[in-house]
């Protein structure tokens, strides 16, 4: 009962914490952090299905309490559908987690939480991206989007809500 009373009073201040900068993006200083790949989603062949068996295995209280990151090309954003789109799971090093280990290093990174319709996610990502670069953010090539736990808590079913980690390569001082 403490572990799950934890669990729902950490989502609920992570929630309103997401909440209150929905829509806006601002740069902070993460730490490493690691992804296990467990595969494409919908699975394209009987190793990948097995990929995701194996996700499930590892049990509810895992997966309620794990960040899920989506792996996001810059370039292929505006292509991008629900097919094919490669997921990752927070790595618990005291869960046995089978997959190849993705690590996002330590570092400076945009964030942007997306709270809106589904069909526009991906517009207003290009836009914070055009808008970050014309402030002199140079940005790396790959987006992350987090799907935490806390952000399937959302007031309507009309709303989409993620959370976005963009790398910094440096700021372009010249444009201050």
């Amino acid at each position: 009962m403490t572990k799950l009373s934890n669990l729902i009073g950490n989502k609920i201040k992570v929630a309103f914490h997401e909440k209150s900068r929905e829509n806006q993006w601002y740069v902070q200083k993460e730490k490493e952090r690691r992804y296990i790949h467990f595969g494409k989603y919908p699975p394209q062949s009987a190793s990948e299905e097995e990929k995701f068996e194996d996700l499930f295995e590892l049990g509810y209280d895992v997966l309620a309490e794990s960040n899920i990151m989506i792996k996001h090309s810059i370039e292929q954003l505006e292509k991008i559908t629900d097919d094919f789109t490669n997921f990752y799971i927070e790595y618990d090093e005291n869960v046995d987690m089978k997959g190849d280990l993705s690590i996002l290093p330590e570092g400076d990174y945009i964030i942007y939480y997306y709270k809106g319709n589904e069909q526009n996610i991906y517009d207003s990502l290009l836009n914070t991206i055009n808008d970050v670069k014309s402030k002199g953010y140079i940005i790396g090539d790959v987006v992350y989007e987090m799907l935490r736990p806390s952000q399937f808590i959302t007031s309507s079913n009309k709303y989409f809500f993620t959370e976005f980690n963009i790398p910094i390569v440096k700021k372009d001082l010249t444009l201050e």
